[in-house]
């Protein structure tokens, strides 16, 4: 009797930590580069997001729109915006604080300026975030707020080698 109550025991331990939560994960391997997959636009052309994070605690968000315009090649770059700031992360969590916004766009011109916005304009990037690595996969669940309501998103991305 007192073998099956230990085997039952050791079988409860071992089922209960096969279901706990995966670790928490190491900030620091947050730091690199990291890339979304291509999503086509309509009627034309494509955009791709990339995030970096150095071991300063700084990062970059930014979005790089190609071949929107008609007499534009398909790889030919049409605009981008990206977003600077101050990241920390700990436990699951992530935290990005934007400091200033820069963008540009070819619908202007080849030679039309970059445009700086310094204080960031709006709320942050990634709303109350979660993160977790699996990998070379970074896995960011978040909130939007579409019409003024919540919204679970979640963003992927793949770490550039």
């Amino acid at each position: 009797m007192r073998s099956l109550l230990h085997i039952a025991v050791c079988a409860g331990l071992v089922s209960a930590s096969g279901c706990a939560d995966p670790a928490s994960p190491d900030p620091g391997e947050l730091v690199g580069q990291w890339v979304s997959a291509r999503a086509d636009l309509s009627p034309q052309g494509w955009h791709q997001y990339h995030l970096t994070f150095t071991t300063a605690g700084r990062f970059v968000h930014e979005v790089r729109s190609y071949g929107v315009y008609p007499s534009q090649r398909s790889d030919a770059l049409s605009a981008f915006s990206r977003v600077e700031g101050l990241f920390t992360a700990g436990g699951d969590r992530l935290s990005l604080e934007p400091e200033r916004l820069v963008w540009w766009d070819s619908f202007y011109g080849e030679s039309s300026p970059v445009h700086v916005v310094q204080p960031y304009p709006w709320g942050g990037v990634f709303d109350d975030a979660r993160y977790f690595i699996r990998e070379h996969k970074l896995i960011v669940h978040y909130t939007t707020y579409p019409a003024d309501a919540p919204e679970p998103t979640t963003a992927e991305y793949w770490r550039v080698p």
